[in-house]
């Protein structure tokens, strides 16, 4: 008998047949390149390399990802098949190839990958590793952007198309097509179960090489684990796709984490190279390297427990010692401490803290600060004797290698602090460097923070700041100065940059200016007129407690923009200064509507910042083009003025203000052009003057030393230079860094200088500090008499002769001696001597010639046939201001009968 089958039976199984794929692998020779996170790749361990699992090309072992950035590792996860790894990026971690090997896609292609998000982050999945092939997939403000961008690889920072919702913590499976047209790129995102989005991207553009986590830059990174990630050299058909997606789905289904080993610690090492360090600051001298396994139940870090041996005498040559860690990063940096020691500088220093370790290898930095009275020549090493942790097999580790080889050595050179770098605080970037110091002695460094990309105005960008109160050994947290709200509709990010910083020296009080832009109202943007919808906004922020915390914006473009048909107006970046007679002075720029014909000036407060003026033009001809100009004091009352020049012939543009009846009224000499600039900012500064008491009148001047002579050159060569002619001259320069862009400096409490500036790898942050000694080469001595070449012809010395006892200006200090206390031996009224004692009751005013920032030391003893010279309490360290200084010594029942004043030679 035969039975006709059921009609809605036989719907069913129609429904069943059209819903349902099979889950089959796809197959290797039909893929471009393929990833797996489940071959090759091992939990809880770091990650390597990713092998290419495709069979298709000439050589499919080239398409391997074999480069790394930051420190990617392997995750468990819970699937269906069994306990399987994952690749997990942080937000700082890459996997990527170059196109040399993985080779380029010029023509379709589809990137299918199972993923999840770990964060609401922004960042990339992926992108190509080289400018001519950035095919990529993002994720920004809550949505993933997908798209194609042209070189240079600047444009790598930018946007692209929002494409679908991003949903962190769920395990999805995305397919990313890019169908080349004729004249553009037709781009297509899947994501399994959630959608689709279509659009046409007039690029065409193809992928070259692949970074897997992060940009093309290998920047903008994105906290994700990728579990598969297959490349095809062309577009799926919807069958395919399908297909791939069925695969992928059953294989992974919905996977869950895998529970990781607990933590211990496998093995403490130490590490060390050899370097030059000046005696001042502070140096990282031995990497104590944990390394851990396992990250479940994590373990921490309570001493660490070294010695100093090796230094030549660290009982007398080091001042504390401080301990910093860096997690697993391998840079050093003064950020994190662990603890610090003032103690005994001899045996075995123990020091205690609490820090919990983190997977892979743990970096903790012995740091020392050595004494200025530290000799040349000596050394600063240390040994480490243990490490103690908790948790599983806890206890006292031993190191592996407790003295490896190397050691710093105190000599002629600067000191190097790493301050900002790319990601710090969930910034993209940092640029434009400001530095003072208050009233107070506390360094202030401000900076750009450029949130989202390296872009000028109009962009998400704030001013903040860092503090120091150790000298740039160390500094504070990040604090906020000027910021306007990004998400105003229409802003364009609403940003606010391009700073200066300047303190009042009469009342304490800190100021910074800068350029706000509401919507795109930088130097292109800008119109005429004073209103936030028409032109760049000049705006103020103050501070009165020592740069702790800052006002609201004071907007002053009404009375910066002295000419409304003028375009952007707005400070010039680094630093403003005060005048003499109190009047506060910022540096300024404006151009024309549009952003063309720049011209520089100076905007001037004589009321403390109540109220501001400005100064006229350095010159009102349309040619040549100039900007982003820095200002100093003459001796002579005038202002003088150096400024970036985009027509200079490769050269700096130099102009001095001459005021009439007030500094509104007065005239600029014509332009003068020397030393070389790549168009670039640079940074002045007043050093010393002859009117404050010093030896010699210096003038500082910092920019990169390089030019071309029409456009642009590399931005390299840092160099100091120093004028002792109130600028006519440059004779001393040095270089301090080999790459280096904007800079600002400033003159320190201790008479070394401070100087804050962009360095090379990606636009980090670095201040250095150095002595007037490193920068006239004071090692250089090429008679071998004591004095340096420098000193002896600024003195009219023979650097070739053995001079040193001779007294050349007759004031009865030879010529070495005063080489060594910093006066002049061609001028008898410069000479170290006291010149007054005055009594008043019980206490004794001691008055002598001093040379402002340099320091010296009163002693007394009761005997000078058997002297037993003792330092006064509060007179180790006195450091000058001016021509003269006076201590108070107590008589009467007090220390010896006679006193004494050492100079301390720095």
């Amino acid at each position: 008998m035969i039975f006709p089958i059921p009609r809605p039976a036989f719907l069913l199984a129609a429904i069943f047949l059209s819903t349902v794929r099979l889950s089959a692998q796809p197959n290797p020779a039909t893929c471009y390149a393929w990833f797996k996170g489940d071959v090759g790749i091992t939990s809880w361990a770091a990650v390597t390399g990713w092998t290419n699992q495709a069979t298709s090309g000439a050589n499919p072992s080239l398409h391997t990802l074999d480069r790394i950035s930051g420190t990617p590792t392997g995750f468990a996860v819970v699937t269906p098949g069994g306990v399987k790894s994952v690749v997990r990026c942080d937000g700082a971690d890459a996997v990527w190839g170059t196109s040399a090997n993985f080779g380029s896609l010029t023509s379709n292609r589809t990137l299918v990958v199972f993923c999840r998000l770990t964060s609401t982050n922004n960042g990339f999945l992926f992108d190509g590793s080289t400018a001519s092939g950035m095919t990529r997939a993002q994720i920004r403000s809550g949505s993933w952007q997908v798209g194609l961008q042209p070189s240079p690889i600047a444009n790598g920072a930018n946007a692209d198309v929002n494409t679908l919702p991003a949903t962190p913590g769920v395990w999805q499976t995305h397919v990313f097509s890019f169908e080349r047209l004729t004249n553009s790129t037709r781009v297509t995102h899947t994501i399994a179960g959630g959608g689709a989005f279509t659009y046409t991207n007039a690029q065409t553009v193809g992928l070259g090489g692949l970074i897997v986590g992060r940009n093309v830059s290998a920047s903008l990174g994105l906290p994700v684990d990728v579990a598969e990630l297959l490349v095809f050299d062309r577009t799926l058909g919807s069958t395919e796709q399908e297909d791939v997606i069925a695969y992928l789905q059953t294989k992974w289904g919905t996977a869950t984490d895998a529970p990781p080993p607990d933590m211990e610690v496998t093995l403490c090492s130490a590490t060390q190279t050899n370097r030059t360090v000046p005696n001042f600051g502070l140096h990282h001298v031995l990497n104590v390297q944990v390394v851990t396994s396992g990250s479940g139940n994590p373990v921490a870090l309570t001493n660490i427990t070294f010695s100093l041996a090796g230094s030549t005498d660290a009982a007398t040559d080091v001042k504390s010692v401080k301990l910093f860690f860096t997690g697993t990063t391998n840079t050093a940096r003064a950020i994190n401490q662990f603890s610090m020691h003032t103690g005994a500088m001899t045996g075995a220093i123990s020091l205690a803290g609490n820090q919990v370790l983190q997977s892979g290898t743990n970096h903790f930095w012995i740091a020392i600060e050595p004494k200025r009275t530290a000799p040349w020549g000596h050394l600063l090493d240390a040994q480490l004797v243990s490490v103690g942790v908790t948790g599983t097999n806890g206890g006292t580790k031993l190191p592996a290698v407790s003295a490896p080889a190397g050691a710093f050595t105190l000599g002629n050179a600067p000191f190097y602090n790493l301050l900002r770098a790319r990601g710090d605080n969930g910034s993209f970037e940092f640029r434009i460097p400001g530095l003072e110091v208050t009233t107070n002695g506390t360094l202030i460094a401000t900076f750009d923070v450029r949130w989202d990309a390296i872009n000028d105005l109009p962009a998400n960008i704030d001013v903040a700041c860092m503090r120091s109160t150790d000298m740039g050994n160390t500094w504070g947290p990040m604090i906020t100065v000027l910021d306007f709200d990004k998400n105003v509709p229409g802003s364009s990010g609403n940003g606010v940059g391009d700073a200066a910083v300047v303190v009042d020296r009469q009342t304490g009080t800190i100021w910074v200016a800068a350029l706000w832009s509401y919507g795109n109202r930088s130097i292109a943007g800008s119109q005429t007129g004073t209103a936030t919808n028409r032109t760049g906004q000049y705006v103020l922020a103050r501070s009165d407690d020592d740069g702790l915390t800052w006002s609201a914006p004071i907007n002053i473009t009404e009375q910066a923009k002295a000419n409304t048909n003028w375009g952007c107006t707005f400070v010039g970046p680094g630093k403003g200064i005060q005048l003499r007679d109190g009047t506060l002075v910022f540096p300024s720029q404006h151009t024309l509507p549009g952003g063309g014909q720049g011209k520089v000036f100076f905007v001037y407060s004589m009321d403390h910042g109540n109220s501001w003026q400005v100064s006229p033009d350095v010159t009102t001809n349309a040619s040549p083009t100039m900007n982003e100009n820095e200002v100093v004091e003459l001796n002579s009352g005038q202002i003088l003025t150096t400024m970036r020049m985009s027509s200079g012939g490769g050269f700096r543009g130099w102009s001095t203000y001459t005021p009439a009846s007030g500094l509104s009224n007065g005239n600029w000499s014509p332009l003068v052009f020397q030393l070389p600039e790549p168009i670039c900012q640079g940074t002045i500064l007043r050093y010393s003057s002859t009117l404050d008491g010093a030896p010699r009148d210096r003038l500082l001047f910092s920019n990169p030393s390089n030019s071309a002579p029409t456009g642009y050159a590399p931005r390299i060569r840092q160099t100091i230079y120093m004028s002792e002619d109130e600028s006519a001259t440059w004779p001393v320069s040095r270089q301090i860094e080999a790459q280096a862009g904007y800079s600002c400096l400033a003159a320190l409490p201790d008479g070394t200088v401070g100087i804050f500036y962009e360095a090379p790898a990606d636009y980090d942050m670095v201040f250095a500090r150095f002595s007037l000694d490193w920068l006239t080469q004071a090692d250089v001595d090429s008679d071998g008499d004591g004095m340096s070449d420098y000193y002896e012809g600024i003195n009219g010395l023979n650097s070739g002769l053995n001079d040193d006892a001779l007294d050349n200006d007759g004031d009865g200090r030879s010529n070495l001696q005063e080489f060594l206390v910093g006066t002049m031996a061609n001028n008898a009224q410069s000479v170290f001597k006291i010149t007054g004692a005055q009594r008043t009751n019980a206490t004794l005013t001691v008055t002598w010639n001093s040379v402002p920032l340099r320091h010296y030391a009163v002693e007394t003893s009761d005997s000078l046939s058997a002297p037993n010279w003792t330092v006064l309490a509060g007179a180790e360290e006195l450091r000058a201001k001016s021509g003269q200084h006076n201590f108070n010594v107590p008589v009467g029942g007090g220390p010896g009968k006679f006193i004494r004043i050492r100079a301390l030679g720095y």
